[in-house]
């Protein structure tokens, strides 16, 4: 499971973190027969593939049979990277998180921590870029929110990927934008924004919506789909209570450090527990945690988080959990997740702005 070809299938094939699945027939393309079921392993920056039948490939005159219940690496190297290669074992993924196949030869891919989308070509498994990162390969901070063609287009940790196929276009699950986008001709569009981290879509092709798992506003929507993206109509909302969220975002740093300044305020009729209630810090990149081990601090006394730079870029997930009572007595508990950006340091950066999270 750690980048290794291995071919023992079934349940003595290890997994690392499986994120999405996506069925694939085989039996369209010239040399090929079975049906797959092609897995995002996370963990191991890869795919796999696991045969739910026999199952023939056949690549440059080159065939290769697998046996039903066969698990094996279809491409990634393992190593945590946006590399995009012809070989499929000399191409290298970072969380791949989502997938999606187009009926066709090209199963598409939401790379997380790279925040691109890459395709995996079938039956080569050759991998390309979409839409999205950074032309250096080993930069996985090359993140955004800009519309755009191929490379010049920025996403921010997408998750959620699904092929329409009347449209012949991608909805993104672009989550830490807390967006859809929709990808045709590798040029993306904003689709729906106001989400709050939205992760999984689904396709119902005969009702012609798509549903989206909106997680950090604990909700599924619909959205009925257009013949493109322009024609999408707005979403239908059934949800629960409002949870908490952020009502601004900012930080300040210098050089070698950085200071993210925190409230939280409750609306009338609901107390704060800041005591039980915390925030639970997780950094990436160039940023150190500067506090106490382990990063976990009450509310009561998180006013400000302050870490070290040991690098230009970096970020950092604030996952809050808080406990708040109403005047009936009936308590709520509440989640949340916010990445804040830290990117190079500018001269002037000097005033202590703060990440304000509101109750409902």
């Amino acid at each position: 499971s750690s980048g290794i070809n291995a071919e023992y299938g079934g349940l003595e094939q290890e997994l690392a973190s499986p994120w999405d699945v996506a069925v694939v027939s085989l039996d369209h393309l010239a040399g090929c027969s079975g049906d797959l079921l092609v897995i995002c392993a996370a963990g191991t920056h890869q795919i796999w593939a696991y045969a739910l039948t026999d199952t023939i490939l056949t690549h440059r005159g080159k065939e290769e049979a697998r046996d039903k219940g066969t698990t094996w690496r279809l491409a990634g190297n393992g190593e945590e990277a946006n590399r995009n290669n012809s070989y499929a074992n000399k191409a290298s993924f970072a969380q791949p998180s989502g997938i999606s196949f187009d009926g066709q030869r090209s199963l598409y891919v939401a790379d997380s921590e790279s925040s691109t989308v890459r395709v995996v070509d079938i039956p080569s498994f050759g991998v390309k870029n979409v839409i999205g990162g950074a032309i250096d390969p080993t930069d996985l901070f090359c993140y955004g929110d800009t519309d755009g063609k191929g490379t010049s287009a920025r996403l921010q940790h997408p998750i959620g990927i699904e092929w329409c196929g009347e449209a012949e276009q991608l909805i993104v699950a672009d989550s830490y934008n807390h967006k859809l986008k929709c990808v045709k001709s590798r040029l993306s569009a904003s689709l729906v924004t106001g989400l709050n981290e939205p992760s999984g879509l689904s396709l119902d092709p005969y009702r012609r919506l798509v549903y989206i798992a909106d997680t950090n506003s604990h909700t599924v929507r619909q959205l009925a789909l257009g013949v493109d993206c322009s024609d999408c109509e707005d979403l239908k909302v059934r949800k629960t209570r409002t949870p908490i969220r952020p009502c601004g975002v900012s930080f300040i740093r210098t050089e070698a450090a950085a200071l993210i300044s925190l409230s939280v305020d409750s609306v009338a009729g609901r107390q704060l527990n800041r005591t039980e209630s915390h925030v639970t810090v997780t950094c990436y990149g160039g940023v150190k945690w500067a506090g106490s081990d382990p990063p976990q601090v009450s509310l009561e006394e998180a006013s400000e988080l302050r870490f070290t730079m040991t690098e230009e870029r970096g970020a950092v997930d604030l996952n809050f959990k808080v406990i708040s009572c109403s005047e009936d007595g009936m308590c709520h508990v509440d989640r949340c997740r916010h990445r804040v950006n830290i990117g190079p340091f500018q001269s002037g950066d000097d005033e202590p702005p703060s990440i304000c999270l509101t109750l409902p």
